[in-house]
């Protein structure tokens, strides 16, 4: 049985939670108030009681970037090692949207600032908020 490894981090829009294997790669982020959505979508993708949750006592390197990135750093997280399960299209997507490069720092400062950040566009034309909305997941697993 497989044993991930979870952590929080304090972010400007509410305590997230951070699962890695192992083998120190990103296998999960949700924000701590959707921790029981975060389980379900880990049974979902390695089955119930496949897998084994201990919090983490040192920080990983993702808890690391993140922290960067949300201190300003907003490339820290472009070189995490992750793990992608899910579909051949999932994981497809999960890849592409990495591709996405970065906007610059004034698109992502308004949560430091309170100022109102001009939005960036995907390449397929989508607006893109410059930091997670509190209610969504990135669930990589």
């Amino acid at each position: 049985m497989p044993t991930f490894s979870f952590e929080r981090l304090e972010t400007p829009t509410g305590p997230m939670l951070i699962v890695t294997d192992d083998e120190d790669r990103l296998r999960m982020l949700d924000w701590e108030d959707h921790d029981e959505r975060m389980k379900r979508l880990l049974q979902r993708h390695y089955g119930a009681d496949a897998i084994q949750l201990r919090e983490r006592k040192n920080p990983s390197p993702a808890r690391r970037a993140l922290q960067a990135y949300f201190t300003g750093d907003i490339n820290a997280p472009t070189g995490l090692a992750i793990a992608l399960n899910g579909t051949d299209f999932q994981r497809s997507v999960w890849e592409a949207l990495r591709r996405i490069p970065a906007g610059p720092p004034s698109a992502t400062a308004s949560w430091r600032t309170g100022s109102v950040a001009p939005q960036r566009r995907a390449p397929w034309g989508s607006p893109m908020a410059p930091i997670p909305s509190p209610s969504s997941c990135l669930a990589i697993a």
